[in-house]
């Protein structure tokens, strides 16, 4: 698995030399600043997931209970997400509303 990381990265970096170097500048600060938003957004996510089903007693529960922590879990986590996004100013998310109005 961190070979196949490594050389996915490795692969990512040389295509963006290749980009710079025929396209000229593409936004790279503007790309890195919104991945770094939604790195982080996604990191609360998961913690916020994760302490739902740490905190629940989770192994204790039947299977119909389970699932729904889990429907829950994710749903709150997916709020949190789209709340920081939106706070952040994540550009994406002016986007996705314009895809949203338009249907």
């Amino acid at each position: 698995a961190l070979a196949t990381s490594l050389s996915s990265i490795i692969g990512v970096i040389a295509l963006l030399i290749v980009m710079r170097v025929r396209f000229g500048r593409f936004g790279g600060r503007l790309i890195l600043s919104s991945s770094l938003k939604s790195a982080v957004a996604s990191v609360v996510m998961g913690a916020v997931i994760y302490i739902l089903i740490s905190k629940s007693g989770f192994s204790s529960l039947g299977t119909a209970p389970r699932t729904a922590l889990i429907g829950v879990s994710l749903a709150v986590g997916v709020a949190a997400y789209i709340a920081l996004a939106v706070l952040f100013k994540v550009p994406e998310v002016s986007f996705l509303k314009g895809i949203l109005r338009w249907t």
